[in-house]
This record gives structure tokens, C-alpha cells and sequence, in this order.
């Protein structure tokens, strides 16, 4: 048991550990005897031997006494100078999980009341306030903690893997650390992660990824930095638990999966509001978003009509090169409908007529002036306006629209985001909405930092996706299909802010009550701030019932996550010297005081500048059940031998 977990706010952490040299002095005395009874053994009475085998065994017995009462102190000192990693494999993961585990005959999932591993650690509370103040209140390298030689001699042996870790060790080592979990509950508020670049933000995303998979969600990983080791590690226990596996890379298309983002709408609005929301935020205002809006919802219906399914390429070459055949496309469709396959023979010649030779131009004319009031069509009377529309003008308004599907639909984009399904290519084609039915886990690579630009519209659209599923799960009827009955979805997205637009705000507001727990890794708050403002920042964090930093530099950051932790009264010592005497005063008016007081002063509940100070692979946490915590996150590892 620590001792320094377990002492009251007054301790001195840096006190000479007493019990060590009481052990010492008794252990001493009882060689001195040894020796001097070994030589005067026979000489001495039989009363005299027990006297002095009594005094013997006296001796030993206190230094045990004392050897017992040290050793908890020592261990404390040598850990306030020492840290270092935790290593878990996956199938030690799996037990704390409980993955397999039964409650009678039933196996345990999707219960509220489960638990995943978190990592290892304690509570944080305001005894752990006072001793934090009470060390940063020594020398740098806290010469006034007097160790014996052996925790001496420990903590030299450790002392590369200790300055490897960076930070300072004392931190972690204030409480009584124990192993920590989490209900799974907890999740479902949504997570925010916060932390400086190789602090540990991807090893936790691995271990909190791993445990949503063991709870038998549905994971969506989206990656931007290609990270083997996260990608490996959710492959493996899909294979260890027999889960679908789906890699999405663009780098690497001929073994990536395709990807349907249009796939599931409810209405052809919807498709035109995920593009469209891309270009801009669409709770501002911008005309040229709305016209680009208007100009993707015509051509969807447009496609609808003549029976063809939107898909990003589709979109893309009907607004740009193919305006004109998808105009004749829907005409010839509502001709074929209304005046039978062999229309061209009735009309022809009167369409040709109109046309003044453009067949086109007299297809347009002919349903303005015979059809539309006899049998309108929605369809047909939006070519018409579209065709009507000055080419010049239509051109300017899609100026933003147009660079975005080409964004989309470049090579290899135009394969993986725009899959034909009617085709022989041997490429796996998901979409979202059978994942997330289905159940499965899909890493998607986005490759940021090569080409940003396309990486930030693709994980937009994906968001975007996905806010549309969550809706149309509201609106799931019938006992078989209800919203009770479908999986859990965990979305985690690194590097959130260049995935931050108004689909993921509302995600993560209404994301829970479709059963979408989100996870948003970013370095710091400036970070979202500088994507949007410091108000939609703010809202992030306010969505985000969970929030974890590990080891942080930003001040903002800093200070935003040390106001998650109440106000803690810290004892402060005040000692006071005073002497007066003067040169004509006879040697008795010398005059001297002494004065010492303890008092409390109101201060932060974690010491925000200690949030730079954490060592690598440890965290500040702050729950939604109200539990704040400092934790080591332990590293995932393959099974020996693999």
C-alpha cells in the first residue's frame, strides 16, 4: 500500500526516511551481538544466555519492526523519480474486457453496465492537490527528498528509461495507482482527446478502438497518418474474434475496398445538402454553396428519372462536360413515357422544326408548348429552367463546386468513392449503412499530409454520410428494425479539425440518441478554433462528455481542462524571522522572534501548468460520470511469438 497515496495533506514527502536507520541501528546491534556471543558463548551462565538471546531476539524483531515501516516509504520515494511503460497483449486486453465472459448462459454484450480498461491509475482529489503543490514547491531535482542508498541505487538503474518517458515522474505516483475501467456507458456521450504530437493520443486511440470492438460495437476508424500499428491492432482481434475487416487507402488501391457514400438517402435532397455542406458552412450564408446546392438536387432527380444512380462521377460529369446529354436523357425518358418508344416518328419533324435543326433546343420547345400543361413533369420542368439558364452565369455560380468533385473524383477516387456494382472488378464495395447493420470495423487512411485539401473534402463527405444514417435511424418503424435492435456505431476520427463541419456538430449532438458514440482526437483547442471560432470550440468541448489530454503545452488548453476540476483549499506554510539590535544597546536589548502559521488559500484542483509537465503515455480524464483521473495508458502489444 502507498504510502503516499494514502497520507494526509500535511505529509512531508521529502522527509528522512527514520525507519530505515532505526532498522539499520537494530540490525547493527544484533551483529555486534552475534559476534560477541560467538566468542563468549561458553564462558557465560545459563541465566546470562537467555538474558542475551532475549535481548537477540529483541534486536531482530525491531528491525523487522522498522524494515517493514520503511519499505512502503522507500518504494514511495523511489517512485516519485521513476517512471516507465505498461505493456498489455491483445488477449489480456480481452480478459479485462471480459470478451466471452457469460452472466448464466447468455454472453455478455452491448450492456450498459459493462467495462473496458482504461489504463492504470487513481482518482484525483485534493489530498493529491496539496502533495502536488508540496513538490513543485522544491528545487528542480528535489534534492530536499533524503533516499538511502538502495532507492538511490533503483532509481539510477532506471533513470534512461525514466528520462525516455520525459515529463516529471512524481505526477503519476502521488496516488495508490490501480488498474481502471470504464463503463461502457460512459461512451456514449462522445470523447474529446487533447494532446502534444508522440504524447500517446494513438496508443489510446488503440486501446479505446480495441475495447468498442470487444463490446461488440461498430467501429469507423478514420486515420489520417496511415498509422500501422492502430490499423494492425483492430485487424487482429478481427481476425482473433471473427469480425469483418475493411481497409480503405487510397494510396493503395488495388487492395482497398470501395466506398459508396451516396448509396442511402431518403431524399434527393440529401445528397445535394453532403456535397453542398462540403463547399461551405451552411449555417452561414453563400449564394454560390445555394446555387451549387440547387445545381447538384437538379441533376439528381434528373438521374432518378432516367434511372440511374448518383454516384460522385455521375454528379460530376452531368454538371460539368455532359449538362446537354442529361437534359436529352430526361426529355427522351418522358417522351418514351408519354408518346411510346417510336416518339421520334410522331414528333420528329415538328421537334426538328422547333429546334431550327438542335434537337435539343426542339425537344425543350416542344414540352413548353404541347406538353407541360397537359402532363407537367417535375423532372422536364427543371431542364427546361436549367437549359434557359445563361451558361456564363452558371459557370460562375459553380466555381467552388467544381474543383470539390474533381477533388472526388480523381484517380484512384473515381473507382473507390463511384463503385459500379454491375461490374467484374473483384473490389469489395461497402457503404455505411450495411456496416453499420451488419456490424464490422472499416479503417479508412485518408493520407493528410500528402494531399490535404482532398483528404479534409473526403472526410466532410464520410461525416456526412454518416449524419444521414443517423437520421434515417430516427425514422426506422417495426419491432424488427427498431432503433433498440441496431448496433452500436463508434466513430473515431484523429485529427477531428479537419473533419470539423456542421454534420459533425450535429452528430455529436444528436449522434447518441441513434446510438453513434464519436471519438475526436486533436492536438489543441487553437486547433478547432482556427477550423471554425472559438465558439464552435467551445461547443466541442461542451458536447464531449468525456474529455482526456495527455501531456499539453498550449496554454488555452491547459486552462480549459484544469477548469473541469473544483477548487481545492491548499495548506500554506508561512514562517516568519525577525531580529533587531542596535550598535549603542547594551548586549541584553538584543532582540529576536520566530513565528510560524499554516493557512489555505484557494487553488486550482489540478495545477494546470502540470499538464505540460506529463510524462508520455499518461493523461489527465475527465468522465461523465464525474470521475477525474490521472491514468497510464497501457501500450497493446502482439502475442508473443507472432
Amino acid at each position: 500500500m502507498s504510502v503516499i497515496g494514502k497520507a494526509h495533506t500535511r505529509t512531508l514527502l521529502y522527509r528522512t526516511c527514520f525507519e530505515w536507520n532505526a532498522a539499520l541501528g537494530w540490525y547493527l546491534a544484533t551483529f555486534i551481538m552475534v559476534g560477541i556471543l560467538s566468542s563468549s558463548w561458553l564462558e557465560l551462565s545459563r541465566e546470562a544466555r537467555w538474558v542475551y538471546l532475549g535481548v537477540l531476539a529483541y534486536s531482530v524483531l525491531a528491525g523487522c519492526k522498522n524494515m517493514i515501516a520503511a519499505i512502503p516509504i522507500l518504494k514511495a520515494q523511489a517512485r516519485l523519480f521513476v517512471t516507465g511503460m505498461i505493456f498489455i497483449t491483445p488477449s489480456e486486453l480481452r480478459l479485462h474486457n471480459h470478451v466471452g465472459k457469460k452472466k448464466g448462459r447468455e454472453l455478455i454484450s452491448n450492456d450498459d453496465n459493462r467495462e473496458t480498461l482504461l489504463g492504470y491509475g487513481f482518482d484525483w482529489g485534493p489530498e493529491h492537490t496539496n502533495m502536488s503543490y508540496q513538490l513543485m514547491n522544491m528545487d528542480s531535482k528535489r534534492s530536499q527528498i533524503v533516499m538511502p542508498l538502495p532507492v538511490r541505487w533503483y532509481v539510477q538503474q532506471h533513470e534512461a528509461e525514466t528520462r525516455k518517458m520525459g515529463g516529471a515522474a512524481w505526477i503519476y505516483n502521488l496516488g495508490e495507482n490501480a488498474l481502471q475501467r470504464v463503463r461502457a456507458d460512459n461512451w456514449y456521450g462522445h470523447t474529446l482527446i487533447t494532446g502534444n504530437v508522440g504524447s500517446g493520443k494513438t496508443t489510446l486511440l488503440r486501446l479505446l478502438s480495441c475495447g468498442a470492438i470487444h463490446c461488440g460495437n461498430v467501429v469507423l476508424a478514420v486515420d489520417p497518418k496511415n498509422d500501422q500499428d492502430w490499423r494492425d491492432a483492430m485487424k487482429a482481434e478481427c481476425e482473433a474474434l471473427g469480425i469483418p475487416f475493411y481497409s480503405f487507402h487510397p494510396s493503395r488501391p488495388s487492395t482497398s475496398v470501395a466506398i459508396d457514400p451516396l448509396r442511402n438517402y431518403n431524399r434527393d435532397t440529401e445528397i445535394a445538402s453532403r456535397i453542398a455542406g462540403i463547399v461551405s458552412d451552411p449555417s452561414k450564408s453563400d449564394p454560390f454553396r445555394d446555387f451549387s446546392w440547387y445545381a447538384i438536387y437538379r441533376t439528381t432527380i434528373f438521374c432518378r428519372y432516367v434511372g440511374e444512380r448518383p454516384t460522385l462521377v455521375r454528379l460530376k460529369n452531368y454538371l460539368i462536360t455532359q449538362r446537354a446529354i442529361l437534359f436529352e436523357k430526361v426529355l427522351n425518358r418522358y417522351y418514351q413515357l408519354h408518346l411510346g418508344a417510336e416518339w421520334w416518328d410522331q414528333i420528329g419533324d415538328e421537334v426538328d422544326e422547333l429546334g431550327e435543326g438542335d434537337k435539343l433546343t426542339g425537344m425543350v420547345r416542344y414540352y413548353e408548348e404541347q406538353m407541360m400543361q397537359q402532363v407537367p413533369e417535375i423532372a422536364c420542368d427543371e431542364v427546361c429552367a436549367a437549359f434557359r439558364h445563361p451558361y456564363e452565369h452558371y459557370q460562375k455560380m459553380t466555381t467552388s463546386l467544381l474543383p470539390l468533385m474533381s477533388n472526388l473524383t480523381a484517380a484512384p477516387l473515381d473507382v473507390l468513392l463511384s463503385p459500379e456494382y454491375d461490374t467484374e472488378s473483384g473490389r469489395e464495395i461497402i457503404d455505411l449503412k450495411s456496416l453499420f447493420d451488419t456490424g464490422g470495423v472499416l479503417h479508412i487512411a485518408i493520407d493528410s499530409l500528402s494531399d490535404t485539401q482532398t483528404a479534409q473534402k473526403l472526410v466532410q463527405l464520410l461525416v456526412a454520410d454518416a449524419a444521414g444514417i443517423a437520421g434515417s435511424r430516427y425514422n426506422t418503424e417495426g419491432a424488427d428494425h427498431s432503433l433498440k435492435n441496431m448496433r452500436r456505431v463508434s466513430l473515431f476520427f484523429d485529427e477531428a479539425h479537419a473533419a470539423l463541419c456542421e454534420q459533425l456538430l450535429s452528430l455529436l449532438a444528436q449522434g447518441r440518441a441513434a446510438k453513434l458514440e464519436m471519438t475526436i482526437v486533436t492536438q489543441t483547442i487553437p486547433d478547432l478554433v482556427s477550423k471554425a471560432t472559438e465558439a464552435v470550440a467551445d461547443r466541442v468541448i461542451g458536447l464531449c462528455n468525456n474529455w482526456i489530454t495527455t501531456r499539453i503545452s498550449d496554454p488555452t488548453t491547459q486552462m480549459k481542462m484544469a477548469a473541469n476540476f473544483s477548487k481545492v483549499d491548499v495548506e500554506q506554510r508561512s514562517v516568519s524571522l525577525s531580529q533587531r539590535t542596535d550598535t549603542f544597546d547594551s548586549v541584553d536589548k538584543f532582540a529576536g522572534g520566530y513565528s510560524e502559521s499554516l493557512s489555505t488559500v484557494e487553488r486550482e484542483g489540478f495545477p494546470s501548468n502540470l499538464l505540460g509537465d506529463l510524462p508520455k503515455l499518461q493523461c489527465v480524464a475527465r468522465f461523465a460520470d464525474g470521475r477525474k483521473m490521472l491514468l497510464k495508458i497501457p501500450v497493446v502489444v502482439k502475442e508473443p511469438g507472432k
